[in-house]
């Protein structure tokens, strides 16, 4: 059990500075303002929900920029289904 502790603290902890690929491309989904639902198995899938820090698709880089500075300083909704969840998946 103390094994499957420090290992799950681990992976928590390094998540912080490699991200899974998945969590690249939930991000990317993000940005984009772009919801998928893609199936692994005929009665089986998964729901990606893009919402933009913005809320808006389209955008200038400079503006892009400025909505990311915002979510880091917590002033516009983050990403995710549910607000305060930062597992994003």
């Amino acid at each position: 059990l103390v094994i499957a502790f420090v290992i799950y603290c681990l992976r928590r902890a390094l998540s912080i500075w490699i991200p899974l690929p998945i969590q690249n491309f939930t991000d990317l989904c993000a940005i984009a303002n772009v919801s998928i639902f893609f199936m692994d198995m005929p009665l089986h899938g998964y729901y990606v929900h893009g919402q933009a820090p913005s809320g808006k698709a389209e955008g200038s880089t400079e503006e892009l920029k400025k909505y990311l500075e915002m979510e880091s300083k917590g002033t516009v909704r983050g990403r995710g289904l549910l607000v305060g969840d930062q597992t994003n998946l």
